[in-house]
C-alpha cells in the first residue's frame, strides 16, 4: 500500500498530464496487488498507520516501488508490442 501511496502523492507533485496519467495507472495497479495479496479491500486499510509508516521509511520504499513499477511497464510495453504483432499478423491472414 505505501507504494500507491507514493504513486498518488507523486502525481498530484507534476503538471504534465501524461505522466500524471501514467502515475495514476501506476497506483491502480498498487491497490489491486494489495487487495490480491491481503484479500482486504483498499478502503479498509488503516489510513494514518499507514501515512506513520510511510514516513518512516519513504526513501527506501519509494527506491523499491519505483524499481517493481519499471520492471512491470517493461513488460508491459513488450507484451504490448507482441500484441500488435500478432494483430498484425491476424489481419494480413484475414485479408
Amino acid at each position: 500500500m505505501q507504494c500507491a501511496l507514493l504513486a498518488i502523492y507523486a502525481s498530484e507533485q507534476i503538471a504534465d498530464q501524461t505522466a500524471k496519467t501514467g502515475l495514476y495507472s501506476v497506483f491502480t495497479y498498487w491497490l489491486g496487488r494489495y487487495e490480491g495479496r491481503t484479500g482486504n479491500s483498499f478502503e479498509s486499510a488503516d489510513v494514518l498507520a499507514l501515512l506513520t509508516e510511510l514516513q518512516k521509511g519513504g526513501e527506501e520504499a519509494g527506491g523499491r516501488c519505483q524499481a517493481v513499477a519499471e520492471a512491470i511497464g517493461l513488460r508491459l510495453q513488450e507484451w504490448g508490442a507482441r500484441l500488435q504483432q500478432e494483430g498484425q499478423r491476424l489481419t494480413e491472414a484475414g485479408e
